[in-house]
């Protein structure tokens, strides 16, 4: 099968590079979540309009 256009080696790359963004992504989440919760929340009401 031929390489239409670098598909295959964009393939590659991306098949190494997904779970390092699936690990920031969720360590990212649960870094918000912990602030949140020392924070009690306050700035989340903040962040959609009350006060």
């Amino acid at each position: 099968m031929r390489d239409v256009c670098g598909l295959q080696s964009i393939a590659k790359v991306t098949e190494k590079v997904a779970p390092f963004i699936g690990i920031f992504y969720v360590g990212a989440a649960l870094i918000v979540l912990i602030v949140a919760v020392i924070q009690g929340f306050k700035w989340v009401a903040f962040c959609v309009g009350g006060y």
